[in-house]
């Protein structure tokens, strides 16, 4: 990796609810002593305020121009899907052409071990998150992905929108930035080279059953068996309630789940 190359960390921050995701991503990823720097991209509905309160705390912030669905007619038209006018700013990542790749995380993650070793992969490299549970989850997640940053191809995924959101609505289906990079990048279930190990996006509610099925540690000697950066997915986030009630809320699922547990408190701790 060239020293004169600009390589950043970044997660997108679209609403104000995911603050506390940002904050433990942050402070999990500098635990590993990362060797690069880490950005939190924030959405233009992002106030002043959220920004100062995350650059207290050490967070380098940079807010966009622009929101990646201002010129898409059926955002305008169907009040129902305000709540989602932000969750397509991902794809804004593209046009960040200041850098020359960026390592991007959602904001529910937590990174466990150094992964500065992604940065030597190709754009597009992410992972089929949850694959070896299902079998049919081919597709690009775009929870953790490397990216060179490219206009044209910003702009090509922009220009996908309308079309990849009306197909999906005829099949009954919800549409997010993810879906769009794929019906962007078919082929990518091919592409054997920008497949990363589940390692890198291991859904936290899977942890327990990959250990036990498929061989997965933490601080494993295989490095393509270590988890190192879990994902929180789902309406519930760690942070959402007080430690005491969220605690009480997911012990059922915890008891018997000992690497579940452990990642849990490790979060909770951040």
């Amino acid at each position: 990796m060239g020293t004169n190359k600009k390589y950043v960390y970044a997660t997108v921050l679209s609403t104000k609810e995911y603050i506390p995701g940002v904050i433990k991503l942050y402070k999990s990823l500098k635990s590993t002593q990362a060797k690069y720097p880490f950005v939190c991209v924030c959405s233009i509905s992002i106030t002043d305020n959220d920004i100062l309160k995350l650059k207290a705390l050490g967070i380098d912030c940079l807010r966009l121009t622009e929101c990646a669905i201002d010129n898409v007619t059926i955002y305008e038209n169907d009040n129902s899907l305000s709540h989602w006018k932000y969750t397509y700013d991902k794809l804004l990542l593209f046009g960040l052409t200041q850098y020359d790749r960026i390592v991007y995380l959602d904001s529910d993650m937590m990174v466990m071990e150094n992964i500065d070793e992604l940065f030597i992969h190709k754009s597009f490299s992410a992972v089929q998150a949850g694959r070896l549970a299902n079998k049919d989850w081919i597709r690009l997640n775009s929870g953790l992905m490397v990216i060179e940053p490219d206009v044209n191809a910003k702009n090509a995924m922009l220009g996908l929108i309308s079309d990849v959101y009306l197909s999906r609505k005829q099949k009954g289906l919800g549409t997010g930035d993810q879906d769009v990079i794929n019906e962007y990048f078919p082929e990518w279930p091919s592409k054997k080279e920008l497949i990363l190990p589940e390692s890198y996006n291991m859904i936290f509610k899977y942890i327990d059953m990959y250990k036990k099925n498929f061989g997965f540690r933490y601080s494993n000697t295989k490095q393509d068996k270590t988890i190192k950066v879990v994902h929180f997915i789902g309406k519930k986030k760690p942070w959402n309630d007080g430690f005491i009630r969220k605690f009480m809320m997911v012990l059922k699922f915890l008891i018997g789940r000992s690497y579940c547990l452990k990642a849990y408190i490790k979060y909770i701790g951040y």
